[in-house]
């Protein structure tokens, strides 16, 4: 990006992307280990002296904490891929504005 100020906004947006990316993936894999786990799967989770009071919970906000990952590297590549769209645009907008018309 060229200028302090493109670039700037540029990064919010790139932030905000990533962000939402890894927000979406994560509450989307809450929702199914809603659907799909439950106390039969689950069993008991023995896990930090048993001061688990609900291994349900346990297990489905283990599989949100873990696919947050997932949509964390997902959201880096839909960033990347944005930050490469500004700046095709910002190229061609540059083409023209020089008169340069690619046909």
């Amino acid at each position: 990006m060229r200028g302090i100020a493109e670039y700037f906004w540029a990064v919010i947006r790139v932030f905000g992307i990533v962000a939402v990316t890894t927000l979406i993936v994560g509450v989307g894999a809450l929702l199914i280990a809603f659907f799909i786990i439950d106390a039969d799967k689950v069993g008991e989770v023995a896990r930090y002296g048993n001061e688990i009071n609900d291994d349900v919970a346990f297990a489905r906000s283990g599989v949100m904490h873990n696919f947050s990952y997932l949509g964390g590297m997902i959201g880096i590549i839909t960033g990347a891929l944005a930050i490469y769209a500004l700046r095709l645009r910002q190229l061609n907008a540059e083409s023209h504005s020089n008169g340069k018309h690619n046909k």
